[in-house]
């Protein structure tokens, strides 16, 4: 009785130490399966957990960078040389929606505007399109020559076209309108005409 209880533990042993050719193939074409499926939808192994670093371009994250000009159409020497980042998120129809800031900066003035928006932009349609509109709206944080830094709301309606995609970045023109209001208490303190100053906007960015 003994030697049968013994007999069975090592042959349970063996068969939970050294599993069957079957089960051995099974699970090798299962990990193989598991890797083709990342190597098709372009994933990389990054760490130990490869679904932990998705590549961005297959996630709804998406962040970005633009550099440009802006050229004051009101004649108050306020046309500037500008830098944004963006952060937000992605799909299909839409290719941001979230928070972007900037330092922009006069060209001749040296006057500072800090411009604080939130950004959507999209093509309206999910299919591949040329071009997208391009919407912001906010606050812009203001030094205007030895004044105070004094905020005021800040807005820019504009239309894109893409430049080049590839999987994992996006290039990009956008040609805008953008306005910049000074209330009455802004404009008394640093002897503007006007309440609002409005900007031809030209930038050039890549989103990831």
């Amino acid at each position: 009785m003994v030697k049968n209880l013994l007999l069975t533990i090592f042959f349970a042993a063996g068969a939970l130490l050294f599993p069957s050719r079957a089960q051995a193939a099974r699970e090798a074409t299962t990990a193989k399966a598991t890797t083709d499926t990342i190597s098709k939808n372009g994933f990389e192994r990054e760490s130990l957990v490869p679904q932990s670093t998705l590549s961005l371009a297959f996630s709804h994250f998406t962040w970005g960078a633009e550099a440009g000009s802006s050229l004051d159409m009101t004649s108050h020497d306020l046309s500037t040389f500008d830098a944004d980042v963006l952060i937000g998120f992605k799909n299909s129809f839409i290719k941001i929606v979230g928070f972007g800031a900037g330092i922009h900066r006069s060209i001749h003035s040296g006057n500072n505007m800090i411009p604080v928006y939130a950004v959507f932009r999209s093509s309206f349609r999910s299919k591949p399109s040329l071009c997208f509109i391009n919407l912001q709206a906010g606050y812009s944080f203001n030094t205007y020559g030895d004044s105070k830094t004094m905020s005021d709301l800040y807005g820019a309606l504009g239309i894109g076209v893409n430049l080049q995609k590839t999987s994992k970045a996006s290039s990009y023109v956008i040609l805008s309108l953008a306005c910049q209001h000074l209330n009455d208490k802004n404009k008394e303190s640093i002897k503007f005409d006007t309440n609002y100053i409005l900007f031809a906007k030209l930038m050039i960015g890549v989103t990831f």
